[in-house]
């Protein structure tokens, strides 16, 4: 077990997905215990995909752009992030960025 894994099933983490804007400014999130707080990751049986689905309200002032879909854990007592790692490189903002978004009127 790597020690990733390991962390992850000694703790409850938080998941979020946040969605900034083109200045890295937050413009709406999303944050929960994993399945709607059914599935603690202490639970998470090691090398399972879980399914954790998102809703991200767009506020009805937020321009027509181009918005970064970012996802990652953290722990809720002190908001320590969990390390996000692509390769051999840690993102040193501990979020796993998925895709551009676009919203449109």
């Amino acid at each position: 077990m790597s020690n990733a894994c390991r962390i992850v099933h000694e703790q409850s983490y938080t998941v979020f997905a946040h969605l900034y804007d083109g200045n890295m400014r937050l413009i709406t999130q999303q944050d929960n215990l994993p399945v709607l707080g059914t599935f603690p990751t202490y639970r998470w049986p090691v090398g399972e995909v879980i399914v954790d689905r998102y809703a991200l309200p767009i506020p009805p002032d937020a321009p027509v752009a181009s918005y970064r879909l970012g996802v990652g854990m953290y722990l809720l007592g002190t908001g320590l992030r969990a390390r996000v790692r692509r390769g051999d490189v840690y993102n040193p903002d501990s979020i796993a960025w998925l895709q551009e978004v676009q919203v449109a009127p």
